[in-house]
């Protein structure tokens, strides 16, 4: 074989890529088999916003604004939703259905197992073992136990770019790099939720802090805190469309207020939790976990465990120090309890975080990188892993005691069930994790920890053994196998959601000028699979959709059920003194004809924001002040009326 030829080498260049693409889709088959469809937030809340936007661009929109969310928002303020990410806008232009979703979900997974990969191979670390640190990553607790908060792993897959750039700029800075750095912080500040960007901040900052003060002796001081600088600077310039937008919602916004730390304490990733390090199974029922399911998993392979012990007793160099600082720091921060009520109320920014479970994600990263780091030293060096070896038979002796644990409880306290469902095999096993109670968790989840850990410790008599590499990605993906239908999908296809919401009209038709809500051609329960229907039905209905984003104007709005409003219809006459047809309808742009008998004022039941005009006659006018609704005062005769929205800062 000619392995000069062009060909060939660009095979060679892009096959950990296609690897990685391969090991993703393996990883996630339960829904990149499109079999099921990620559950819960996902779908209720994520997607609407994005079907919206995509039917807005194929109809020549640009939507800045959604006037089906209740009484209108500003899309491209709304923090949980990445307007200003480029992803977002290619996914839109392609065209958001719930297959083109999933695969945006598979593809930030992508771009989370490259970027662990790059990572590796920047620090000096061999193919199989950047690899393994790929696929740990892109297949850890995090991204399993989170999949349905699709806000928070779109932000974090960006995490190993931004980490890799900025160190390439401590030990090489250069224009090229400084942007890098910038611009894929970027994509990780705009990819989702503030919440992940936040923790970033902190992360960040205990890295620069570690760097600083082990490499103080030979760093270049001033070159140092200059390049810092700027790395902040181009960032925030960059940011600062974001930032201003965010900045103009906080005074309409019901949730610009700090969190209540108390009443959401029980959203960290309790002490509790710290057994999905050994075995992710184990946690998925149990109330003393004190933290919802989805922020329990912390896993990131059994071999990670006992990488991590063996580091921990052992020797550790710089970059490791470093790197366990930051982590230990961020587990302090993903705390829930006492330490979210008392540290969250003190710390910049960290009052508005409400579920703080996330932050564990710097934690395994941190842990990861480490990892990656002894498996690369571990077999460049013709050694003996007698330190691997002695941790992976302790980690089977406390798989072996937690299994007889597990079996105690089913024994003394009869903890049994049975699976409630009956179908395919597939849906067997998923009826059968999800109706197990802790006893049966806790047994299933430490004999497999105790296979596991044999199977290491036997890949561990062998320093030069390659399948060690191999079993760490048939570990993962076992792991998120049996994790996904628990955390990650629900019960019904991707076929099977997108039947639903194709009955949605397409484009943007004229609403009807009365109050009477739709008919809802969905059950209750699909509902509860896709979101509140009237995201779809494109008329401006008067039910309150459930979104954590709305205006405070409507919020008040829909608890004063004596306001005479609430029986008007979108639009109206406030004498009625004539008669209104909408004649054009958009995301952004709404017209009417107007036949007045004599002065009268219009009423559109948008909320009052920034960047709201009207004319009459293309001619502008002055907005009505008011507290509610956009209004404009018409004089008698027949007009044109035109209300329109764009950004203005």
């Amino acid at each position: 074989m000619n392995t000069s030829r062009p060909g060939f080498s660009f095979f060679k260049k892009i096959s950990p890529l296609l690897l990685l693409c391969g090991f993703v889709l393996l990883a996630y088959l339960p829904l990149s088999s499109f079999l099921y469809a990620v559950k819960n937030d996902a779908f209720v809340y994520n997607y609407p916003n994005k079907h919206f936007l995509s039917e807005a661009l194929h109809n020549g929109y640009i939507p800045y604004w959604n006037p089906y969310l209740n009484y209108g928002f500003p899309l491209f303020a709304d923090p949980g939703f990445a307007w200003w990410n480029p992803i977002t806008w290619i996914f839109g232009i392609i065209g958001y259905t719930p297959y083109t979703f999933t695969i945006e979900i598979l593809t930030y997974l992508i771009i989370a197992a490259v970027g662990m990969y790059r990572l590796g191979r920047q620090f000096s670390i061999n193919k199989l073992s950047a690899f393994a640190m790929a696929a740990m990553f892109a297949g850890s607790g995090f991204f399993v136990g989170n999949m349905q908060h699709i806000n928070f792993l779109t932000c974090a897959a960006f995490l190993p770019w931004v980490v890799g750039y900025w160190w390439k700029l401590q030990l090489a800075p250069t224009f090229k790099t400084l942007l890098a750095a910038a611009f894929f912080t970027y994509l990780l500040f705009t990819a989702g939720h503030p919440a992940i960007p936040i923790g970033t901040i902190y992360f960040m900052f205990i890295l620069t802090i570690g760097y600083f003060f082990l490499y103080r002796k030979t760093l270049k001081t001033k070159r140092f805190f200059l390049y810092n600088g700027l790395y902040v600077f181009l960032t925030a310039v960059i940011c600062l469309p974001v930032i201003l937008s965010y900045a103009q919602l906080m005074p309409y916004y019901t949730r610009s207020g700090v969190v209540d730390h108390a009443a959401t304490a029980n959203l960290g990733f309790s002490i509790p939790s710290y057994l999905s390090f050994l075995s992710p199974v184990a946690t998925i029922k149990g109330n003393f976990f004190q933290t919802d399911v989805s922020m329990r998993n912390g896993y990131f392979s059994l071999f990670g465990l006992i990488a991590l012990i063996c580091i921990l007793i052992g020797k550790k160099d710089k970059t490791q120090k470093i790197f366990l600082s930051a982590a230990f720091a961020m587990l302090i921060l993903s705390l829930g309890g006492l330490v979210k009520e008392t540290l969250y109320e003190k710390l910049p920014l960290l009052a508005f975080i409400r579920t703080n479970g996330e932050f564990r994600v710097f934690a395994l990263f941190s842990f990861i990188v480490c990892t990656g780091l002894l498996l690369h030293q571990s077999f460049a060096e013709d050694k003996p892993l007698y330190s691997l070896k002695r941790v992976a038979a302790f980690v089977a002796v406390i798989a072996i005691i937690s299994a007889f644990i597990g079996l105690a409880l089913l024994i003394t306290k009869a903890h049994l069930s049975t699976p409630s469902a009956e179908g395919s095999f597939s849906e067997t096993i998923k009826a059968a994790l999800a109706d197990m109670n802790f006893p049966q968790a806790l047994l299933a989840g430490s004999v497999i920890a105790f296979f596991l850990s044999v199977v290491y410790w036997f890949l561990l008599k062998k320093a030069r053994r390659c399948a060690l590499h191999y079993f760490i990605l048939a570990d993962v993906i076992l792991n998120a196998w049996l994790l996904l239908p628990v955390t990650g999908v629900g019960q019904k296809s991707v076929g099977y959601i997108a039947t639903i919401i194709n009955q949605a009209p397409k484009g943007f038709p004229l609403p009807s000028l009365n109050t009477t809500t739709p008919a809802k051609p969905v059950t209750p329960e699909d509902e509860k699979r896709i979101g509140d229907w009237n995201w779809f039905n494109k008329q401006l209905v008067h039910n309150q959709i459930e979104y954590p984003s709305i205006l405070r104007s409507a919020q008040e709005f829909y608890t004063n059920a004596s306001d005479p409003l609430q029986k008007k219809p979108f639009a109206f006459l406030v004498n009625g003194k004539g008669t209104l047809t909408v004649i054009k309808f958009g995301p952004s742009q709404i017209e009417f004809n107007a036949t007045l008998s004599e002065p009268d004022t219009i009423v559109l039941k948008q909320n009052v924001y920034p960047g709201w005009n009207v004319e009459v006659d293309n001619l502008p006018v002055t907005l009505v002040d008011s507290d509610k609704f956009l209004s404009a005062a018409l004089p008698k005769g027949n007009h044109k009326v035109s209300f329109h929205f764009s950004p203005k800062w």
